[in-house]
């Protein structure tokens, strides 16, 4: 952790690492008392969110993105230091403060605004062309941001998606290293294709591909380290373009060697989701990391209406388990559509479980196990009381995003492990049924997608925009 942010006299560090403040910061600092009434500022660097002009006075709402609430300047339109600089203002430009004065404004939303004296200064660091996009007073929508690449940043919106991101990113480090789960970085590059579909992306030379799964080096660590984890890109060459697939994405996955039932690896895929959500509501700054319900993009969720989401996944009623044969029996009961036992599972089928079958108001979480072996990846273990079926599960979320986490226990028996591999693979993935020879311990483990998870807590409809930059394989990529 960093030490707390601690000013004396405006001549020490506002932070241990930037020399500027930030204007979380600066809330922080008020909030606090290390900043007070009548303080001065020495210099803060910043964007124009938005302008009011009025006879005497002009009113800035400045953004930087560290928080979702506007810091709010109050300039004196008649004293002479600004004069001629007030008619060149405008919404987005980039603007360097110094020597304002903190005025502490407790009656109001906001606990303070900034005020300018004789040695106030404001500067013009980067303008802006005539038609900037989000100058716009009507309210923005989505598409529209996203559309915008090298500025949707800037808006409220998208700059707490990446806040909120960042932060659930944390928690889920922070849930599973005090669990005593080691954080590692497998490689991107592999000679294996985990899942075996054949959609890696080849590179050169030509017997590596970008890994579309870390776990079978994962399976390598978690002998040596018992609980491993890591946060990784992977990438899948899949021809999808729907608003749940990219490209280019990114897993949380989780391997351990004491996750060899798999009654415990479901436990353990749903109480850290649950852990995750509750930390999240019970987060002390969490409405400077959300957005500002003033400034949401069209058909959004507001502030109350996301931490509502996260309050459903906190609840363990919302969440079920059945098996895939019981999945099956109640679609051919009551979908119009239903699977023949040995197919997967779509996405409707799935969907009508989770947001129809189990919750009609606001959906369920619903992990299916034990699906058919011959439809799932060579290194699920087999059942032991039916090798018809192997030990794994898929967590099915509402609200579109379909499955967001899948894992399994892992095949040990090597004559098992290598009639599943098949004779044409066996050269390739030699070290891992090697693996089983050298001391093997029986163990577990699962992948959560990181842009579905984000989609569903943060209230999305597209993953796409649930990463900073979506790399989709019908998509022209020109940066």
């Amino acid at each position: 952790m960093f030490p707390k942010i601690v000013i004396k006299n405006f001549t020490s560090r506002y932070h241990s690492l930037t020399k500027l403040p930030t204007i979380n910061q600066l809330f922080h600092n008020v909030a606090n008392k290390s900043i007070k009434d009548k303080d001065i500022i020495p210099e803060l660097n910043c964007h124009i969110q938005s302008i009011k002009t009025l006879k005497n006075v002009t009113f800035l709402d400045l953004f930087d993105g560290t928080s979702s609430h506007p810091l709010k300047l109050v300039i004196d339109n008649n004293m002479s230091t600004h004069k001629d600089i007030l008619n060149e203002l405008k919404m987005g430009q980039a603007i360097s403060l110094s020597k304002w004065t903190v005025v502490e404004t407790p009656k109001r939303t906001q606990q303070f605004e900034l005020s300018q004296n004789s040695d106030s200064r404001i500067e013009i660091l980067g303008k802006v062309q005539e038609d900037y996009p989000l100058q716009s007073k009507q309210k923005l929508t989505v598409p529209y941001l996203r559309s915008i690449p090298l500025l949707k940043y800037k808006s409220n919106y998208f700059a707490s998606l990446i806040r909120f991101r960042s932060l659930l990113q944390s928690q889920l480090i922070e849930i599973l290293t005090s669990q005593d789960f080691i954080m590692c970085n497998p490689p991107i590059l592999t000679s294996n294709d985990t899942e075996g579909n054949n959609e890696t992306f080849k590179t050169i030379p030509k017997n590596l591909n970008l890994t579309v799964s870390t776990q079978l080096h994962l399976e390598i660590l978690a002998q040596s380290l018992k609980n491993v984890f890591t946060i990784s890109p992977c990438f899948r060459a899949e021809m999808s373009d729907t608003g749940r697939h990219l490209a280019e994405f990114w897993m949380l996955e989780l391997e351990s060697t004491n996750l060899y039932k798999l009654e415990d690896l479901l436990d353990c895929v749903k109480y850290l989701i649950i852990n995750t959500a509750e930390s999240l509501l019970s987060y002390k700054n969490i409405d400077s990391i959300l957005p500002n319900d003033n400034l949401l993009p069209s058909n959004t969720l507001n502030k109350d209406q996301i931490k509502e989401r996260w309050s459903h996944v906190a609840n363990p009623d919302n969440w079920k388990h059945i098996t895939y044969t019981e999945a099956v029996d109640i679609l051919k009961e009551h979908y119009q559509n239903p699977p023949t036992w040995g197919e997967s599972l779509s996405s409707e089928q799935e969907k009508f479980l989770a947001e129809s079958y189990f919750n009609k108001d606001k959906g369920a979480f619903v992990l299916i196990s034990q699906y058919p072996t011959s439809i799932k990846p060579f290194y699920m273990k087999q059942c032991p009381a039916n090798d018809k079926v192997v030990d794994c599960f898929d967590m099915i979320f509402p609200g579109g995003m379909g499955e967001v986490a899948g894992g399994s226990i892992r095949e040990v028996n090597i004559d098992t492990l290598q009639k599943a591999i098949g004779p044409d693979k066996t050269t390739d993935l030699d070290w891992y049924v090697d693996l089983r020879r050298l001391g093997s311990l029986p163990r577990g483990g699962f992948g959560i997608g990181m842009e579905r998870l984000i989609a569903y807590l943060f209230g999305l409809q597209n993953v796409k925009d649930a990463i900073p930059f979506f790399r989709v394989m019908k998509d022209k990529i020109s940066f």
